[in-house]
């Protein structure tokens, strides 16, 4: 017999069952619960006339409240998680920025998947194991097996994060947390918003500024719509890619004039696009940040990541810029939803105070390890823009702090 356990800090049991299934088409499966909500599944495997089977059985727990910190309490689940915790910070640590991160990360999470495989794990078991934790942006904890040769954590992908001697193969771990777990704690008030990033960010270790302002609340600002988000997220997705030198500028010119968007492209990005440089290029690079924000902003993302490294474009299941035979108005139309007004708010302030903690170690000489400055900036900008800070537009924003 072997076992392993995913921690994870989202809820998505839905996603367990059809991933087994993809991996055991044939397995006979006893579910405790519903496919909706269950707490046990046992696969049996390979079972026929001549043979008994191997099992394979998933148990699944989540917090009854869930949270992105860790509260003394008497649910069996928060207990196992602070025994994790403590377990996992008396390891050595050969690498402590992900020492450092892993016990940051075990402080958000809120549901627990533990496997356990009869005789063995096979080749398709650990398949199996890993898509459910890359669906679920998990961590997996391990005794040595034939699988995790070494007593610790594992990222989602199944490289060693920490063992109990200190080892680590990974070179970065993700710390993500959705605001909708910590929106239900609190109110909308400006205060309150304010306490809570504050506690956000203490949990990540980065330096708070208590006499920070707070900023807007919902009866004081008027969000950007559905409609202005979308062609300003459609027109950066161009620009985008004239900047990595996928799109010729006059092609970018000759697309907007076509289907009437040349109004909307800023001052700043028509000089880009008339009077092109290698520099002007380089600096629009960074306005990929922007696209995932707004792009998140519409649904169309699932969260804003941790800010401690670029993202990736490639990642998104979807790009405004569908190609030069498409009239991108009929894409704005459809981009007519975005996320409530919390939701913005809170990575608005969430990015504004942790762009203060960026300039204030600026201004101190300090390196600033924990996040990358740049991605701060371009997201506080992009939220900016969105909340309609001083009422500015897109070459005007700033990102006072």
């Amino acid at each position: 017999m072997e076992n392993c356990t995913i921690y994870s800090h989202y809820i998505a049991i839905e996603k367990i069952i059809p991933i087994l299934k993809q991996y055991f088409p044939s397995a006979q499966i006893e579910i405790t619960g519903t496919e909706q909500n269950w707490s046990q599944l046992k696969l049996t495997i390979g079972k026929s006339l001549w043979k008994k089977g191997n099992t394979f059985t998933v148990y699944y727990r989540q917090r009854l409240h869930p949270d992105y910190k860790l509260v003394l309490s008497e649910e069996p689940l928060i207990k196992n998680l602070i025994s994790l915790y403590n377990f996992v910070s008396s390891f050595p640590a050969q690498n402590p920025a992900i020492y450092n991160r892993l016990l940051q990360k075990i402080t958000t999470l809120n549901v627990e998947i533990s496997f356990v495989a009869e005789p063995g794990f096979t080749d398709t078991h650990i398949k199996c194991i890993l898509s459910i934790a890359q669906a679920l942006d998990g961590i997996i904890f391990s005794n040595p097996n034939s699988v995790f040769q070494a007593l610790g954590m594992y990222d989602k992908n199944g490289v060693l994060l920490l063992s109990n001697t200190g080892k680590s193969d990974a070179e970065t771990l993700d710390v993500s947390i959705e605001s909708k777990y910590y929106d239900k704690v609190s109110g909308d008030e400006p205060d309150e918003r304010k306490d809570r990033t504050n506690g956000l960010l203490q949990s990540h270790g980065i330096a708070i500024n208590t006499h920070l302002p707070r900023i807007v609340n919902k009866s004081e600002v008027t969000i950007r719509t559905p409609y202005e988000i979308a062609e300003r997220v459609t027109v950066l997705s161009l620009i985008n890619l004239v900047a990595f030198n996928s799109v010729e500028p006059l092609d970018a010119i000759q697309y907007f004039k076509q289907y009437g968007l040349w109004d909307k492209v800023t001052a700043n990005e028509k000089d880009l696009l008339e009077n092109p440089t290698q520099s002007k290029k380089d600096q629009a690079t960074w306005q990929c940040e922007g696209i995932w924000v707004l792009l998140w902003a519409l649904g169309k993302a699932e969260a804003i990541p941790f800010p401690d490294h670029l993202c990736s474009l490639n990642d998104l299941d979807f790009y405004p810029f569908q190609g030069f035979d498409q009239d991108p108005n009929k894409i704005i139309q459809q981009l007519d939803h975005r996320r409530t007004d919390t939701e913005i708010l809170d990575n608005a302030d969430l990015y504004y105070r942790i762009d203060w903690a960026c300039v204030n170690a600026r201004i101190k000489g300090q390196e600033m390890a924990i996040v990358h400055p740049g991605v701060v900036y371009e997201r506080h900008f992009a939220l900016n823009w969105l909340i309609r800070n001083r009422d500015q537009e897109w070459d005007d924003v700033t990102c006072d702090t």
